[in-house]
């Protein structure tokens, strides 16, 4: 299973796989037009601009140990627009290669300025998105930029120019990266793109996904898609900051379209790029892994990205890594989720601690990310260690979290805060886990796992049921939360719970699914209400655990959660040990790691490819220390070496005592990091 991005054989691999990329407090990426047009800047910004595009900023950028820039180069204002300080860019792009920084340049993905852009390619109107309401999509945020509109990547033209740019980047800069600002069909605005590009699309999606009448008639009562068109809605109001379940079956087809027309101009431009140099690579800003609703609001499904050779800026992830909201708040969802994919994410924020946010980085993303303050002492004990215990890794854990994405996307409000809210109780506990997606359960990665957790994924198939089902039967655990398979993959209602096969000892009569209101906000089974259900199942075992989020009554608005930087829903309930005991409890042959200590210590668990040692990563997310005598249980170790590299790059005094095959380890008190190497 493994998803090293740095592994050993660097000689055959693309610098962006075999490099640590090191990013960090960066030059101005946007154009000194753009501050001056937009306002409110300082008075003094042409002298900001000169000294940050220096070459002495460029050697103190490679002496502080980054790795990678970005830097600006076309906002969408105009090729010619923007011309003087594309210069300025390619002048600072040869001092850090002089200092062997790569760079990447700033490169809007869908942002043209109608004053300036349009002056140079009038044709240029015919590109931009429509919206709802037949209006070019204004790029709108609380400082209203009317004057920027959306190009459409579903548009040859628009994609074609885009290609225009890209070349000029590579060809005349020499740059290493590509970067796209705004990779996604929607920012900061209330409507979907109904241009005559997307119209068509659109048809001829429906028509060839469903090629039989019959086939058509069944899901959407429809014998032909010949007069369908894109259906209004506006994705936030209807949809996100008040959360309603999409249950329009032309509104699910229209989000699957879109994810997949922007994934497919996504990965043509990748493509393209390759073809002007093979020591070029592309970057994008998602709208993963916190958007909520990012299928809908932002034509971003990762499942479909994943085989673009590319990597990512969690531009919407955390920004302050830390406790907020008396949650412990962190990044490690994505780097997880990059992980399981084969991508590389790179965190665009800061932190609360010194050190943070480069430990975080150490444990969950094989060393890449930003440099913050206090990094020297764990970084240099990285570059003395990193063949040893960083490249060439797999994670040891033997539990999955599944991630739905039809459950997060038809019923967001309900499957992201129970999946994070799994996801978190895990962590908190020091139980290493990896996600899954719903596909993985059938391309032979779900057998890679003991445990499988399904955190309210309410809109399950058949199909998928019946491999959770199997899983169990072969020996797996299976622990179903929260409101589970309540409707069919395409949201319709089901007479009956589908799981409730697994538990035959109870009456039946109480597996009958109650749809309470118009929105079924409230679905429900009275044998919900007897508590947790256990049941073997062939070689394994099943467990449900009706609530493991603080309230069972779902999230009806998106400020409920916090909005766009709260994290009010990773508040551990009083109950919150329900699932992680259970998980310890019943899982085959224990865990392979497990931590008892503080709930802001999160662990990594990672092997070397070849079996030859294990990696056991500690982060301490508090301002204070962690005391001394926290355990850690590691399944079949004989001894183990401790490394605390704020204190020392030597191995560390260590108690420990084996039991049952099983070595506990107690620890002294750490400031923010530790590793547990088990050869």
């Amino acid at each position: 299973m493994s998803q090293d991005m740095s592994a050993n054989t660097e000689s055959k691999q693309p610098w962006w796989k075999s490099e640590i990329i090191l990013d960090g407090p960066l030059p101005p990426h946007e154009p000194l037009a753009f501050m001056r047009r937009r306002g409110a800047c300082y008075v003094d910004i042409a002298e900001v601009y000169d000294h940050q595009y220096s070459e002495a900023e460029a050697k103190r950028l490679a002496e502080c140990g980054h790795t990678f820039i970005e830097i600006c180069f076309f906002k969408g204002i105009g090729l010619e627009a923007e011309k003087l300080e594309m210069e300025r860019t390619k002048r600072f792009i040869k001092y850090l290669q002089k200092y062997g920084v790569r760079a990447g340049v700033y490169t809007q993905w869908g942002s043209l300025f109608t004053e300036t852009f349009f002056r140079e390619i009038p044709e240029a109107r015919s590109w931009v998105q429509i919206g709802v309401d037949g209006k070019p999509i204004e790029y709108d945020n609380p400082i209203a930029q009317y004057y920027r509109w959306r190009g459409c990547p579903g548009n040859p033209d628009f994609i074609a120019f885009l290609k225009r740019v890209s070349k000029l980047a590579v060809e005349e800069f020499g740059v290493d990266v590509v970067y796209f600002d705004n990779m996604c069909l929607f920012e900061n605005h209330d409507t979907l793109c109904y241009c005559e590009h997307c119209q068509k699309g659109l048809r001829e999606h429906v028509a060839a996904k469903y090629p039989d009448p019959k086939a058509l008639w069944e899901r959407m009562g429809l014998w032909s898609a010949e007069h369908i068109k894109c259906p209004p809605l506006y994705p936030w109001s209807n949809h996100t900051e008040q959360a309603n379940p999409i249950t329009d079956p032309l509104v699910q087809e229209f989000i699957e379209f879109r994810c997949k027309q922007f994934a497919d101009a996504w990965h043509d431009m990748r493509e393209y790029i390759a073809t002007l140099s093979a020591d070029v690579t592309m970057m994008g800003n998602p709208s993963f892994p916190r958007k909520y609703n990012e299928q809908l609001t932002s034509a971003i499904d990762f499942w479909l990205l994943k085989d673009t050779d590319a990597f990512y800026y969690m531009e919407n992830a955390v920004r302050d890594v830390g406790i907020r909201h008396d949650a412990v708040v962190s990044n490690i969802r994505g780097y997880r989720y990059g992980r399981a994919l084969g991508v590389r994410f790179i965190p665009c924020g800061g932190e609360q601690e010194p050190g943070l946010t480069y430990c975080e980085e150490l444990a969950f993303n094989d060393g890449h990310g930003h440099l913050h303050e206090a990094f020297a002492p764990f970084k240099s004990f990285f570059e003395a260690n990193r063949e040893a215990y960083w490249q060439n890794v797999e994670p040891a854990t033997s539990v999955a979290v599944l991630r739905h994405d039809r459950s997060l996307t038809l019923r967001w409000h309900e499957a992201f805060t129970s999946m994070e809210m799994a996801q978190q109780q895990l962590m908190c506990a020091g139980i290493p886990w990896m996600p899954l997606w719903g596909q993985q359960m059938f391309d032979g990665t779900l057998e890679r796992y003991k445990v499988l957790v399904v955190p309210g994924c309410s809109c399950l198939s058949a199909e998928e049921i019946d491999r959770i089902v199997a899983f169990a039967e072969a020996g797996g655990v299976v622990v179903l939360c929260d409101a589970v398979a309540m409707f069919n993959e395409h949201h319709l209602l089901l007479r009956t719970w589908p799981l409730a096969k697994l538990f035959g000892d109870v009456d039946p009569a109480g597996f009958a699914i109650n749809y309470a209101g118009r929105k079924q906000f409230f679905p429900s089974f009275e044998n919900q209400e007897l508590g947790p259900l256990t049941a073997k199942v062939g070689k394994g075992e099943v467990v449900y655990l009706p609530r493991i989020r603080q309230s069972s009554e779902p999230v009806k608005t998106y400020e409920e959660i916090g909005g766009y930087d709260g994290f009010q829903h990773l508040q551990l309930p009083a109950h919150w040990r329900d699932l992680p005991d259970t998980v310890q409890r019943i899982a085959p042959g224990g865990l392979p790691v497990k931590v008892d200590g503080p709930e802001t210590v999160m662990v990594e668990a990672l092997r070397k490819t070849d079996g030859s040692r294990t990696m056991i990563h500690l982060v301490n997310y508090a301002a204070a220390a962690v005391p001394a005598g926290i355990e850690v249980h590691i399944d079949g170790a004989k001894s183990a070496s401790l490394f605390i590299p704020d204190i020392s790059h030597d191995a560390q005094p260590l108690e420990s005592t084996t039991a049952n095959g099983v070595l506990t380890v107690r620890l002294p008190s750490f400031t923010r990091y530790a590793i547990i190497v088990v050869e």
